[in-house]
């Protein structure tokens, strides 16, 4: 079931709080990707990456074709004591050339799940973390995420599925930022998929976990 989402145009006063909240949400990029890490692990197995974390790590069903259906699984944690701040990391990649299609994320919060409406800036940090992780490892200055920020359209989208709500962001403007990204929380486990992957490939990897497929 789709549920009509927030509007999503820009205004002066939002830019600027965006902006804002883009100071705040670059941080946080760079511990989704390990550039601040208090312990930082890749090429783990399945379980030796379950043994780093309480919650009971998902995988996805579903894989596009053309994708090695084998991840790379990456830890990393910026405070090892803290759940909240050590998260596990699944990076699918095109099996001919290796290039990175889309991550899915998974860490602990204290949230139980989303909300169907989020303030106008709550979207905008949505597209500050696809603008970062398009560009990472080279993150955007402030200047250069402003200018980003004022040229990319996004669309988005709330569904609810078996009582999970769940939110697809995508970037559909310009063509060099076109990029995908689901988010959710269940068992108070927040998800993240950020992907170049169409909007109904994406949709049809979050659905196949939504249902948690435990390895």
């Amino acid at each position: 079931m789709k549920i009509n989402p927030f509007p999503g145009k820009l205004t002066k006063t939002t830019l600027s709080l965006a902006l804002i909240v883009a100071s705040i949400c670059v941080l946080a990029i760079y511990l989704w990707n390990g550039v601040i890490h208090e312990d930082f692990r890749e090429s783990l197995t399945i379980e030796e990456a379950q043994s780093l974390v309480e919650f009971q790590l998902c995988k996805t069903t579903y894989v596009p074709s053309g994708i090695d259906p084998t991840p790379k699984i990456l830890y990393d944690a910026e405070d090892v004591n803290i759940p909240e701040l050590t998260y596990i990391r699944l990076q699918y990649r095109r099996v001919n050339d290796q290039e990175k299609i889309f991550e899915i994320y998974q860490r602990y919060t204290p949230d139980a799940g989303m909300r169907t409406t989020y303030p106008e800036m709550a979207h905008e940090g949505a597209k500050v973390i696809l603008l970062d992780w398009i560009s990472y490892p080279k993150f955007l200055s402030e200047a250069e995420m402003e200018v980003a920020m004022t040229r990319t359209q996004m669309a988005s989208s709330v569904f609810q599925t078996n009582g999970t709500v769940w939110w697809l962001y995508e970037i559909t403007d310009p063509s060099e930022y076109r990029s995908t990204m689901t988010k959710w929380i269940k068992d108070h486990v927040e998800y993240r998929i950020l992907s170049y992957l169409p909007a109904e490939e994406i949709e049809k990897v979050t659905l196949s976990m939504l249902e948690c497929s435990n390895p």
